[in-house]
C-alpha cells in the first residue's frame, strides 16, 4: 500500500510601492492509527516549518535614496502572519531583494519539498508593465540531478514557476533533532531600454503567492 501526505504553505507577496507577505498554513491530520488483535500500527507525522531567515538587497532609506541592506532576523512563517516577506517600496529598474527561507522537519517522516509561484495579479496597464519586468530566481541550497536554480519572468509563472523541486528533508528520529534546509527567492525589477519613461509604472501594483509544498516520501 502506498501512502502520501502533503502540506502547503502559502506566502502572498506584493511588489509595488509596498511588498508584503501573508502566510496561510494548512495542517492536516495524517493517517489514523489502525489496531488489530495484537498489532498496533502507528503512522508517522509530517510536520514542516517555514521561516524567513535573511533578507538582503536594495531598499529606500529615510532620505529617499537606494541603499544596500541585510536583515538577519528570523521571521516565523509557519502560521498565518502579516509580517512582510519582501520590503520593495518605490521600486526602480535594477532594484532587487533576496529572501532566504529555512524549511524544517519537526515530524517523523521524510518529505520532498518544492515551491511554486501562483495567483499573480496585475490590474491595469502600469501593473501589467511592472509584472512583465519582474524576474524571479529560485535557488536551492544543494543542487543535484533535477534540482537546480531556476530563473523566469513573473509573467511566465504558469509555465515556468510551478512545482520547482528543492530537495528532500529527512526526519531524524534517532537523535531527535530537527533537520533543516534553505532556499532563496530573488525578485528583481529588470532594466529597460535607455530613455524609458518611468511614468509607465506609476501606481503599479503586482501581487503573487509563493507556495511551499511538502510531500511525504513514500515507497514506490
Amino acid at each position: 500500500m502506498r501512502f502520501s501526505k502533503t502540506k502547503a504553505i502559502v506566502l502572498s507577496a506584493v511588489v509595488t510601492l509596498l511588498c508584503v507577505g501573508l502566510l496561510v498554513a494548512a495542517t492536516f491530520a495524517l493517517f489514523t492509527d489502525t489496531a488489530t488483535t495484537n498489532v498496533h500500527l502507528r503512522a508517522g507525522t509530517l510536520d514542516a516549518t517555514l521561516a524567513r531567515t535573511n533578507l538582503s538587497g536594495w531598499q529606500l532609506d529615510e532620505d529617499g535614496q537606494f541603499v544596500e541592506f541585510t536583515e538577519e532576523e528570523d521571521v516565523d512563517l509557519t502560521n498565518p502572519t502579516t509580517t512582510p516577506v519582501f520590503r520593495m517600496e518605490n521600486v526602480a529598474p535594477t532594484m532587487y531583494q533576496v529572501a532566504e527561507f529555512t524549511v524544517g522537519n519537526n515530524g517523523s517522516v521524510a518529505f520532498d519539498y518544492s515551491v511554486s509561484i501562483d495567483t499573480v495579479a496585475a490590474e491595469g496597464s502600469a501593473s501589467e508593465a511592472l509584472r512583465d519586468r519582474l524576474q524571479i530566481t529560485v535557488t536551492p541550497s544543494v543542487t543535484s540531478e533535477g534540482i537546480s536554480a531556476k530563473t523566469f519572468m513573473l509573467k511566465d509563472y504558469a509555465e515556468q514557476g510551478q512545482n520547482i523541486p528543492l530537495g528532500t528533508l529527512i526526519a531524524d528520529t534517532v537523535e531527535e533533532t530537527n533537520p533543516t534546509s534553505t532556499f532563496t527567492i530573488r525578485v528583481e525589477f529588470t532594466a529597460g531600454e535607455p530613455g524609458e519613461e518611468s511614468s509607465v509604472f506609476a501606481g503599479a501594483e503586482v501581487t503573487f503567492n509563493i507556495v511551499v509544498d511538502a510531500v511525504q516520501v513514500t515507497a514506490e
